[in-house]
Formats: structure tokens, C-alpha cells, sequence
């Protein structure tokens, strides 16, 4: 992979308003600045959906990992709280 890829890409998504963060250390390391959606509203809606009763286990999984990507992997730990109800 050349050494510009990575950069050039970086740029591409800073053009379309993606908030991408570059820090120089002894080497790059690039990251999202913010989400559209905070924290506090991340956990309301995995609450709302691991406490319904009419979704499956399985379902309330799936639900509650692809509300987990859209926060980063140390916040992603904190808000899996495991509220599922059955019955």
C-alpha cells in the first residue's frame, strides 16, 4: 500500500464533513472527533430496547451491537448493561 492511501483517504472524508482527528506521535493515529449521537442517548435507546419484551434475545442483541458502533470501543464497555427481559 503506497504511503499516501491512508492520508489521501483521511482528506477524502474531511471533505464530506466527517470530523477525523490526526495525531502525530511516532506515527500517525487518526480517529472520529464526534458522533451525531451522545452518549446519554445511546444508553436510552440500549435500554429501551434490551427492557422491550416483544424482541428476541437475539434480535435484542443484534439491536444493541449495531447502536454500540456508533460510539467508540471504551464507551461501547460501559453501556453494555446486559437489562434483557424475558417472558
Amino acid at each position: 500500500m503506497p504511503r499516501t492511501t491512508v492520508p489521501r483517504d483521511i482528506e477524502r472524508l474531511k471533505a464530506v464533513g466527517f470530523g477525523v482527528h490526526t495525531k502525530r506521535s511516532c506515527k500517525y493515529k487518526y480517529y472520529l472527533e464526534d458522533s451525531n449521537v451522545e452518549l446519554p442517548e445511546l444508553k436510552l435507546l440500549i435500554d429501551a430496547v434490551e427492557s422491550s419484551k416483544f424482541i428476541t434475545e437475539k434480535k435484542n442483541w443484534l439491536q444493541m451491537e449495531k447502536l454500540l458502533m456508533l460510539t467508540s470501543e471504551i464507551s461501547a464497555v460501559k453501556l453494555k448493561r446486559n437489562l434483557y427481559t424475558s417472558g
